[in-house]
């Protein structure tokens, strides 16, 4: 999706801050899971905030994969709708 998104330099940018947040995710869980594990006292409370991260996430990228797709069909009708306007014209 970023290749369709972004152009030249811009995709390299996207992608850099994409690894970035990737990083910074794997960071939060090596430091906050020994605080869950002792909060709880064992697995159960890291494996469902990981679990609920996992969801919210593919939430997100179901509702993008919505949004590019309904932005496409209306790309498309302008297109359209531009290229019989320079036609009569």
């Amino acid at each position: 999706m970023e290749a369709f998104w972004f152009k030249g330099t811009e995709v390299a940018l996207a992608m850099s801050i994409d690894t970035s947040l990737s990083n910074l995710g794997t960071v939060l869980n090596d430091y906050s899971q020994p605080k869950f594990y002792n909060m709880s006292g064992g697995l159960s409370l890291g494996m469902w905030v990981g679990f609920l991260t996992c969801v919210f996430s593919m939430a997100i990228g179901v509702g993008t994969y919505i949004f590019d797709q309904r932005r496409e069909v209306h790309d498309k009708r302008l297109n359209i709708v531009f290229d019989c306007f320079m036609e009569s014209h």
